[in-house]
């Protein structure tokens, strides 16, 4: 099986199990569904069903891929589900043993002198923006690129996303906000437009490089 397709057989299965329908797994490469009407309804299917996801198709199975209409399909079945998630990451962060002379070596004061009087833990907020793009020439390439943005400090944290999203999946389940954390503000709709014009389209380029 090819690495795509088993990810869009185990997403199509998560998917299908979650709203209640009954999935198997046949060969090759294949899902047998029986779906209630609600799943009927929005992926036009019957209630037993074959979807198939490789070059060779289990009889009497419908193919699913990424070129065909199946992701309006899941568009549709998804609604408003899973297009928002908010999560706490508070990992186990060691306490700094010389902070003074951390700071002695970082920060640099022209004529200037400075005292450190306290260290204690800060919050921040980040938004990660997820886009699927789709781009279309002798072939069709298709993809996902993550955008991420510190609401504090406006900084893109490209370097670290994957980190931090593994982090999140591992660390956030029982993480709580605590009551005296202090959060920026979340950013009005035109700033946050203003980024993704400004970001997205050289990460979009980088992207596709290999294919111009």
């Amino acid at each position: 099986m090819r690495p795509e397709m088993g990810r869009m057989q185990g997403f199509v299965a998560d998917l299908l199990t979650q709203q209640g329908a009954l999935v198997e797994t046949i060969e090759p490469e294949g899902l047998e569904v029986l779906a209630p009407p609600p799943v009927q309804q929005a992926l036009g299917v019957n209630e037993l069903s074959r979807l198939g996801f490789g070059a060779t198709l289990p009889a009497g199975a419908e193919r699913v891929g990424i070129e065909s209409d199946w992701l309006d399909r899941f568009e549709r079945s998804i609604g408003e589900h899973g297009r928002y998630l908010r999560l706490v990451l508070r990992p186990d962060v060691p306490s700094l043993l010389d902070p003074q002379r951390l700071l002695e070596h970082t920060l640099v004061l022209e004529n200037a002198s400075f005292r450190l009087i306290n260290v204690v833990p800060g919050w921040t907020r980040y938004l990660f923006l997820d886009f699927r793009y789709s781009a279309v020439s002798d072939e069709k390439r298709e993809g996902m690129l993550q955008l991420g943005v510190n609401l504090g400090t406006s900084a893109l944290p490209d370097a670290v996303m994957g980190q931090m999203a593994l982090g999140l999946i591992a660390d956030a389940a029982d993480a709580a906000l605590p009551a005296d954390a202090e959060l920026p503000r979340t950013w009005e709709r035109s700033r946050l437009f203003e980024l993704v014009d400004r970001a997205l389209p050289p990460r979009l380029n980088t992207a596709l490089a290999p294919f111009f």
